[in-house]
């Protein structure tokens, strides 16, 4: 259901682009780019690979080293949909990150 109401509000285009030009949506991507601009901190949430997670480590390990202020937090006990399989930790992720903003 949750998901099912997600993609009712996406805009069909992103989902095209993503189904039927994946590799045409991304050619021009360059996070090594990307990620240097940008000067706010970032937190970045890893789940669990193993359970559906999309970054590995080393794909955290990149945008660590590209991201000029990341904090990073790793909830091992999810896949992707990471605030749906665990509010709390996401919850104990974010709000000192918020906090340590002010």
């Amino acid at each position: 259901q949750f998901g099912a109401e997600c993609f009712s509000q996406t805009d069909p285009e992103m989902l095209t682009a993503n189904i039927d030009r994946l590799d045409e949506t991304y050619t021009e991507y360059k996070p090594e780019e990307l990620f240097a601009k940008i000067q706010c901190p970032v937190l970045l949430l890893q789940a669990n690979p193993e359970l559906g997670g999309l970054m590995r480590n080393e794909d955290v390990d990149r945008a660590l080293s590209l991201l000029p202020v990341a904090h990073h937090v790793k909830i091992h006990n999810v896949g992707h949909l990471l605030h749906v399989q665990d509010r709390e930790a996401v919850i104990n992720a974010v709000v000192p990150f918020l906090r340590s903003l002010s």
